[in-house]
């Protein structure tokens, strides 16, 4: 679990700035807080929109275990790919049956080999270029989930709290998708960036 204080300013220049009595800490971004206006609104409804798109936007590619049963691809005999198939259908099945234990008692249950797994070569840092091979397992991890969670006033001004849970988090990952959702909510970015980022 990962967790981002975002300013609103940064979604909005003109937003952020908390009336004078209002103490810093954890706060509720609730309609019924006298400072919650139509604007602030709708500036969360779409930044939220753009977090939503990030992962919607992630192709999923195929587990670890999937990518180990096609290394012998290419041999041209029919013996030798029969048994690939095998194992690729073997591995839906175990991952079938990750993702019903993930929910196991109304619970979703975080830690199974059996969840979404996308590459995020684009988004660590040019010096480690070098190992940002889209293809290999280390630049490849789970995003179950990412949300705001809440708000916190800092020195008179307001911040989202920005979670986001999965594993392997690359270094800068994170910070690197808040600042596209940023940029896609602020319409900095092409239509087709997201699907860019993540081409192999």
């Amino acid at each position: 679990v990962y967790d981002y204080l975002l300013p609103v300013r940064a979604l909005d220049p003109e937003l952020g700035g908390m009336p004078a009595d209002v103490q810093d800490g954890p706060i509720s971004l609730s309609k019924t807080q006298p400072w919650y206006d139509e604007r602030l609104k709708s500036t969360f409804t779409k930044f939220k929109a753009a977090l939503k798109a990030l992962v919607q936007a992630a192709p999923e590619v195929r587990s670890e275990a999937e990518l180990g049963s096609g290394s012998e691809q290419g041999s041209g005999k029919e013996e030798e790919r029969a048994p690939q198939r095998s194992g690729v259908r073997e591995g839906q099945e175990e991952r079938a049956a990750a993702q019903r234990a993930q929910h196991f008692a109304g619970r979703k249950l975080y830690g199974s080999q059996g969840r979404p797994i996308y590459s995020w070569h684009n988004f660590a840092p040019p010096e480690l270029e070098g190992n940002l091979d889209p293809q290999k397992a280390a630049v490849r991890g789970a995003l179950d989930r990412i949300w705001v969670t809440g708000g916190m006033v800092l020195q008179g001004e307001l911040f989202l709290l920005v979670r986001m849970m999965g594993d392997r988090f690359l270094t800068q990952q994170c910070r690197r998708l808040v600042a596209v959702a940023v940029c896609a909510h602020r319409g900095w970015l092409p239509a087709d960036f997201l699907a860019s980022a993540f081409r192999q």
